[in-house]
């Protein structure tokens, strides 16, 4: 009777674990609150657009399920913190060709991206800027943020054209490589703000 109370217990806590952190599959046009500690799987482009927003919770892992890219247009504001990063990313083995990014263009000037980590993205085809992050009259700050083995032709961590202004504190950009210039980051007709960033391994494959 001790042993089956014990294995009862432990289900239980299995099923709670579970229902507290789900997967929800998302694709087009969002906003709202993504909530704390959830994994979002996405299945088509993402697109925040003008006049609204999204709140991104500390702790949410956006899983892209494909190549599919991530556009904001209105504002992001992307949370984590220290001890809870929120995780833009994809399964290499499952997803070998990655995802296409964060891509900002002509977004609210109050985009803010903290303790968020931004892996494995690759820019290709018509879209050749920015593996990780691109910004095209854009100015979000990004704080605390890593950027890691992300791909690109021109800026494989980050890229900024077009006029966009933005301030990189304490933020990390390893392992990132392009094809062009901008290993790690890439800027044209744009100002960049790098405060007690670190800049680690980026790679130029044309070098």
């Amino acid at each position: 009777m001790k042993t089956k109370l014990i294995f009862s217990v432990v289900l239980t806590s299995m099923f709670f674990y579970y229902m507290s952190y789900p997967q929800t599959q998302v694709s087009g046009t969002v906003s709202g609150t993504w909530s704390q500690g959830n994994t979002y799987e996405v299945v088509g482009d993402l697109i925040v657009l003008t006049g609204t927003s999204l709140t991104i919770e500390q702790g949410v892992t956006i899983k892209f399920m494909g190549y599919y890219r991530f556009y904001i247009y209105g504002l992001l504001i992307a949370n984590g913190t220290a001890n809870d990063s929120i995780k833009f990313t994809c399964d290499l083995i499952q997803n070998p060709d990655r995802w296409g990014g964060i891509r900002f263009t002509n977004s609210n000037d109050s985009c803010k991206m903290s303790y968020c980590i931004i892996k494995n993205g690759f820019a290709q085809g018509g879209e050749p800027n920015g593996g990780g992050v691109y910004c095209l009259n854009s100015s979000p700050t990004f704080s605390h943020c890593t950027f890691k083995n992300n791909h690109a032709e021109l800026g494989g961590g980050l890229r900024c054209t077009g006029n966009s202004s933005t301030i990189i504190t304490d933020c990390q950009f390893s392992e990132n490589y392009a094809l062009t210039y901008g290993g790690g980051i890439s800027s044209n007709s744009s100002t960049l703000v790098l405060l007690s960033c670190d800049i680690i391994n980026n790679y130029l494959l044309n070098d």
